[in-house]
């Protein structure tokens, strides 16, 4: 066995029995979950796991290596209590990192002195950091894992201040599952999407150049300027929660990041300024 990482691979995938679910809570992708255990099999000369439908079983071999797994995480978990968390990422999902809030999070966590925390893509692979944090719309139900509201996420759709009575077309954000409605209403309106994107910073200029429409974050079009609000689509509302390893929970770092993130979203909310819209709930 390798690292801790590969430990904590067999551990996730033996408690959630899916690799998706292994690859969600460890903050990687299937592909790279997979890839890894089946690499862990051949070089211990051993089947770690067995495979029925999408249910991965874990083999009386591996069962020891994961006894062992949960002494080794009880060990660090006491350890980081201790001596306080070194590397952490905190994952944000696609339709949140364009918000304000994100410029604001990451201010407070270089100040932080507890540990160094990195705000990443939520599709950023599998890393060594001690801690993996998820910022995130998404509901993720895990017994590992600890889901804490910190704040709201409001978005609607916007064009170009120049463009308000000639929008054509529009842009679509990729990886924003909660967004379904619009997205409904704008291939009502317009057809299927002309671009497609992950990087919703790029959207506001394109929007001040060109005729599309496109859905964003409430208090990033808000700060952006040259935007305008359109008629017509309702504005849809998510809860935002940090998921964070229940081990951890009451580990420095992440208590200071859920400070930190409660506190962003807050002083976001108190200097927003906006045009009264119905507001619905996403889902």
């Amino acid at each position: 066995m390798e690292n801790w990482n590969d430990l904590r691979i067999c551990l996730a995938l033996h408690r959630f029995g899916t690799m998706s679910a292994a690859a969600d809570y460890l903050g990687a992708n299937v592909a790279t979950v997979s890839r890894r255990v089946h690499k862990l099999s051949e070089q211990m000369g051993e089947p770690l796991f067995t495979k029925k439908g999408v249910i991965w079983t874990a083999t009386p071999y591996a069962l020891e290596i994961i006894s062992w797994a949960e002494q080794t995480e009880g060990r660090l978990a006491r350890l980081s209590k201790a001596s306080g968390c070194k590397r952490a990422l905190l994952k944000v999902d696609a339709g949140l990192r364009a918000s304000p809030v994100m410029g604001e999070l990451a201010l407070s966590m270089a100040r932080m002195q507890n540990g160094s925390v990195t705000l990443v893509g939520d599709n950023t692979a599998l890393t060594d950091a001690d801690l993996v944090m998820h910022l995130t719309t998404d509901s993720r139900d895990s017994g590992d894992l600890v889901g804490l509201q910190v704040g709201t996420s409001r978005r609607a759709v916007w064009c170009g201040a120049n463009f308000q009575s000639d929008i054509r077309d529009w842009v679509m954000l990729l990886d924003t599952r909660g967004d379904d409605r619009l997205h409904t209403a704008l291939r009502h309106a317009y057809g299927a999407p002309k671009l497609s994107t992950d990087d919703g910073t790029a959207i506001a200029p394109l929007l001040k150049k060109a005729p599309y429409a496109a859905i964003l974050p409430m208090d990033f079009a808000a700060h952006c300027g040259g935007l305008r609000l359109m008629g017509g689509f309702p504005t849809l509302e998510e809860e935002v929660y940090l998921y964070v390893p229940r081990v951890m929970i009451n580990e420095p770092t992440v208590v200071a990041v859920i400070e930190a993130a409660k506190r962003a979203y807050d002083e976001e909310r108190e200097v927003m300024v906006l045009p009264q819209r119905p507001v619905v709930r996403a889902g």
